[in-house]
């Protein structure tokens, strides 16, 4: 498995490998070990995007089609009847309407480049064996793919595409195969390259794990892509600029579920009175206690409600000094103690800490932190409980 960020890097490699010159200046590597690359993963996580990264990147052309939508002819060309010398006739094709779009480039000044054909594993019956064919060869009928260019195909695996099939030998023969998997962190750190919205890429950040989601619960499909949370990004940066209500039927056209749509929005809620992620991290770290206690004490009681969440999803996401071990245990420790103390002087009730105290009960990952460091106000809270069974 690699994340985007791998798979980027394997297939601008690749890429170069494929393109290098002796001095010379013919191709180092033979047509036909120019195998194509296969990358497979979930809808929407990126694998066209990457790719004409790449291409931009090496600064050589593009060209980008789907192979679920071409049929038989718009692959090998129309049949055109040719005559021979002696009269007899034979039939060829005009040029592939794929290749058509890759001469087109090459006419505009791009001698190399990537031709990425998306939805391969979608590929009809009636153009499977065409394509096999162009895989290996490089040509359909007569027309054959300028030296210079690589191909890249992208597909979904059968679990996530009804269409998509799994490919026997012949196939995988022929292919040079990158499985994908989505990875939160390398989505956010593209998101602020490009210049998403600051509250999504902050939300994502809390919520790492809504960052994409793609499951059939009994016949209701939930679908969050990165494609979904850009598409919101833009539709959300108009809608501010025009004045208009940003609420939560907009938010589900593009997060297709509802639970990380509605926690999306009391997000957004919640950032409106000023609660940002480096603020949250200032009461994980207890800096700034009173100055933040103060907009703490500012906010609703659903809002506080609200915000106790994120922080015990903070302390779970938030990367520590240290990776592993001790250190990092102690360090969470730390944030543990300090988000309780705030909590203790917020609601005089004690029902925020009670929620936390309950969400570390619940958190395997949690439960060895208090497990091997002693956190001073869980164990008072361990106590009081205790206290209370004894009574």
């Amino acid at each position: 498995m690699s994340t985007i960020a791998e798979a980027k890097m394997h297939i601008t490699n690749t890429v170069r490998q494929y393109l290098y010159k002796d001095e010379s200046g013919n191709y180092v590597m033979v047509e036909r070990n120019r195998q194509p690359i296969y990358l497979e993963g979930p809808p929407g996580i990126g694998k066209t995007e990457i790719v004409e990264q790449v291409s931009r990147e090496l600064g050589i052309g593009y060209v980008g089609s789907s192979l679920a939508h071409l049929t038989r002819n718009s692959l090998l060309g129309l049949p055109v009847i040719e005559e021979l010398g002696d009269s007899r006739k034979y039939t060829t094709y005009t040029v592939s309407e794929v290749l058509a779009m890759v001469y087109e480039k090459v006419e505009q000044g791009y001698k190399e480049g990537i031709l990425l054909l998306d939805e391969f594993a979608s590929t009809s019956e009636t153009i499977m064996p065409t394509m096999l064919g162009f895989l290996q060869t490089k040509n359909i009928g007569v027309h054959t793919l300028p030296e210079g260019w690589v191909i890249v195909l992208c597909g979904n695996p059968p679990e996530y595409n009804r269409t998509a099939r799994k490919f026997d030998c012949a196939v995988l023969d022929r292919i040079r195969k990158i499985t994908i998997e989505f990875d939160a962190k390398t989505f956010i750190t593209y998101g602020r390259e490009i210049g998403l919205d600051k509250t999504i890429l902050d939300y994502l950040e809390v919520q790492p794990t809504h960052a994409y989601r793609c499951v059939d619960n009994g016949g209701e499909k939930e679908l969050v892509t990165c494609r979904g949370w850009e598409n919101l990004s833009r539709a959300y940066s108009i809608y501010t600029r025009l004045e208009q209500t940003i609420d939560l039927q907009m938010v589900k056209q593009f997060i297709k579920s509802d639970e990380i749509a509605d926690s999306f929005m009391a997000y957004v809620r919640q950032c409106s009175v000023g609660v940002s992620i480096e603020e949250m991290d200032e009461i994980l770290r207890g800096r700034g206690f009173e100055k933040n206690l103060e907009k703490v004490k500012g906010l609703t009681y659903r809002q506080q409600w609200l915000l106790s969440e994120y922080l015990c999803e903070r302390m779970l996401t938030k990367e520590t000094k240290e990776e592993a071990g001790l250190g990092r245990y102690k360090e969470i420790a730390g944030w543990i103690d300090n988000v309780l103390d705030m909590l203790y002087e917020v609601d005089e009730k004690g029902v925020l800490s009670e929620k936390v105290f309950g969400f570390i009960n619940k958190n395997e990952e949690l439960l060895k932190v208090v497990s091997n460091v002693k956190c001073r106000r869980y164990l008072e809270m361990c106590e009081k409980v205790l206290g209370d069974v004894g009574a």
